[in-house]
């Protein structure tokens, strides 16, 4: 465990290189600009629709934004590190940088779930104004996948007609999260929460692995696997969080579309 001194001085220096480095405003998402207007539509149906969409929208501009500043200070944290070796860098590591990193690169998922969910929600409620037999009841909230929201999607698109607004989202929510970004990370999302992951920064893993061949053949390696690297993935998380926000523009375009509908099919009289 580290000495409170020691503790101290490294988040000195954390401090110091967080003061020096920049926060672009473009980075974060707006909230003036995301508000849901009140009073275009009427019923208890829009109602329930309005303040979920409200909460909801918030909920993701939340993530979103908090993605942002802690990839920043993940930046801050791989300075400070290069600072120490030895004992006192493995100690760093996993007293104070391994718990952030892993949550960061887990938020990727996360907010692409998030995403999903909210969208898929606010589509059923949508559905259920001219759709008969689109029944409350098959929104499975409890048991949600993205086969359920790529699919909802389909639908919505097939009943506006014209709109290309469904498929330029789906898209959008398949390149968070993409191959490009596990194998950047070696998996280590899908390792973390089904198996073990990749260490960071320091430390083996994986010494002895078990190979599936395509043919069903089982074979073993001997090895083991390099921790990842701070710096290395930094610019994998940056390239994810302009994904996400790419993704919530659209959505938010989504959300207009699905307004305008309230508006014609519970009209505020």
């Amino acid at each position: 465990m580290l000495e409170k001194a020691k503790y101290l001085e490294i988040h000195s220096k954390f401090y110091d290189y967080l003061l020096r480095t920049s926060f672009p405003p473009e980075g974060y998402l707006p909230y003036g600009t995301h508000e849901i207007p009140p009073g275009i539509a009427n019923g208890p149906e829009w109602f329930i629709f309005a303040s979920q969409a409200k909460e909801l929208v918030h909920e993701i501009l939340n993530s979103a934004n908090q993605f942002y500043s802690q990839i920043i200070r993940l930046g801050a944290w791989a300075e400070v590190l290069e600072e120490y070796e030895g004992l006192e860098r493995f100690n760093i590591v996993a007293e104070i940088i391994e718990p952030f990193a892993s949550h960061i690169i887990n938020s990727v998922y996360m907010i692409k779930g998030r995403m999903a969910f909210v969208t898929s929600i606010l589509l059923h409620h949508t559905f259920c104004l001219f759709e008969q037999e689109w029944k409350d009841t098959d929104f499975k909230g409890n048991k949600f996948y993205f086969v359920q929201v790529y699919g909802q999607l389909k639908k919505y698109k097939e009943y506006t007609g014209s709109s290309d607004t469904s498929d330029k989202l789906h898209s959008c929510l398949d390149q968070i999260d993409d191959e490009a970004f596990r194998e950047a990370t070696k998996e280590f999302r899908g390792r973390f929460q089904h198996m073990i992951p990749p260490n960071i920064e320091v430390g083996l893993s994986g010494l002895v692995n078990r190979m599936e061949s395509k043919d069903g053949k089982v074979s073993y390696g001997i090895g083991g696997q390099k921790p990842l690297s701070l710096k290395d993935v930094l610019p994998h998380l940056t390239t994810q969080h302009d994904r996400c926000v790419e993704a919530f523009k659209v959505f938010w375009e989504l959300m207009q579309e699905m307004l305008e509908i309230w508006k014609q099919e519970r009209p505020n009289i």
